[in-house]
């Protein structure tokens, strides 16, 4: 100890920047003069950035594609010295979790906030795009979203944990399918993992009795609270559980289209997330709705952006639809709606007055267009600041049009569609291009 403070307090920080996060903190309780020395913030913020373990990783078979957490600065360089250090031990965090071998990690519970610890961190880290998150195995969180769905079962309001545990389900899947590009193979640990008989996920039995166990996507959509129900809303829940089963059947049942019916899912790294969120602190508290000041957990953190006219009319959109009207379960999907360029502004003072039912909110205006298999087709509605989206698709071929009710989640829109006959059409997920 007493050669080490020996040394210039500046080689000491260098020194100490290389620990990872728990154990630069357990050094300040050593000394009291190396706290003063090393309680620093470039200290913490250097062991965020580039201490991301490689060799450590590198013996258990895992290669990141980073040398360094390259998002890290925006953040990092406007939150003081207890936050730095919290997003350094989340980073910690994220490299431990590539090291465990099952999904028991994910389970552990925090008893003063009534969650799972895993949502106090790795959401946020992973729309930080931490290295390490982004290797992360999608299977090990079937088991989290199957526990927080069943907390779920007789929901009053929507769990937060259930976002935050969709989200983390949706980033590590996409990041898979971009990764291998084959839809089989990032599907094949999920049908192993669906073909043992969970009380999260009831045995799926025919009409002739067979049980169908192991497909997870007919598993997956089990999940989704009223499947195939063209009802009067579409909640928050509904449009984040069904992400992943509609991303695992794009990527098997779109590759036969020709390559001009074809759009890409979007890759992770390309969702500027940070930009389009208020990410709130990791390990910070979280509440369920309403929320005061600063209090939005991440569940809901993209709303405020996400629903302004600025970020509706930047780029374009793409995406696709599935055609469930004569059979629920048929896996089919028209080609790609692409070109889809939404016009939209918040409501003026006029229009409150004169509709004493409308809300402020975020219209889109019937300018909005895009273009499918079936034609040039407009978009005319609302998109709310709760998510909710409400939009008729009409097509200038055909006399045909069909209602859109949706929810903005941080990877798109996300909904059902129908006709004005309460009648389900199918579902639809659309994306901006540029994050593809």
């Amino acid at each position: 100890m007493a050669k080490l403070l020996s040394l210039p307090n500046e080689l000491i920080q260098h020194i100490t920047s290389f620990l990872p996060c728990s154990s630069a903190l357990n050094l300040l309780e050593v000394d009291r003069r190396l706290r003063n020395i090393c309680n620093d913030k470039v200290v913490f913020q250097n062991i965020a950035k580039y201490n991301l373990e490689r060799s450590l990783l590198l013996e258990n078979g895992i290669e990141l594609s980073e040398n360094y957490w390259a998002e890290s600065d925006a953040i990092l360089t406007n939150i003081p010295l207890q936050q730095t250090i919290r997003l350094a031990y989340a980073a910690e965090r994220c490299i431990q979790a590539l090291l465990q071998k099952d999904d028991r990690w994910t389970l552990s519970t925090s008893k003063r906030l009534n969650s799972f610890k895993i949502t106090e961190w790795l959401p946020q880290m992973m729309a930080l795009h931490h290295p390490a998150a982004l290797e992360l195995k999608p299977e090990t969180f079937l088991q989290l979203q199957g526990q927080v769905l069943l907390r779920m079962r007789v929901p009053k309001s929507i769990d937060p944990d259930l976002l935050s545990a969709n989200f983390v389900l949706s980033y590590t899947l996409l990041a898979q399918l971009r990764k291998t590009s084959n839809g089989k193979q990032v599907k094949e640990p999920f049908d192993r993992f669906f073909s043992v008989n969970r009380a999260t996920d009831p045995p799926i039995t025919l009409s002739n009795g067979v049980r169908t166990d192991g497909d997870a996507i007919k598993s997956l959509r089990q999940r989704v609270r009223d499947y195939g129900y063209f009802g009067d809303t579409f909640d928050l829940d509904q449009a984040t559980t069904l992400l992943p089963t509609l991303m695992l059947e794009l990527e098997l049942f779109t590759r036969h289209f020709t390559p001009s019916h074809i759009t890409e899912l979007p890759s992770p790294t390309g969702i500027p997330f940070y930009s389009m969120m208020n990410v709130p602190p990791v390990f910070g508290i979280s509440k369920s709705p309403p929320f005061g000041d600063e209090s939005i957990p991440f569940g809901w953190c993209h709303l405020e952006k996400m629903v302004s006219p600025d970020f509706l009319s930047s780029g374009s959109w793409t995406g696709y639809y599935s055609d469930q009207r004569r059979y629920l379960g048929r896996r089919r999907f028209d080609p790609a709606m692409r070109d889809i360029q939404i016009v939209a502004r918040r409501t003026c003072k006029e229009e409150l007055e004169v509709d004493s039912s409308l809300t402020e909110c975020t219209i889109v205006d019937q300018q909005s267009r895009g273009v499918d298999a079936v034609g040039e087709f407009s978009l005319q509605g609302r998109v709310q600041d709760d998510g909710f989206v409400y939009l008729i698709k009409r097509y200038f071929s055909e006399d045909t049009m069909w209602t859109w009710k949706a929810r903005m989640t941080p990877f798109g829109i996300v909904g059902m569609w129908g006709s004005d006959q309460e009648r389900f059409g199918g579902y639809f997920w659309i994306w901006k291009k540029e994050w593809c």
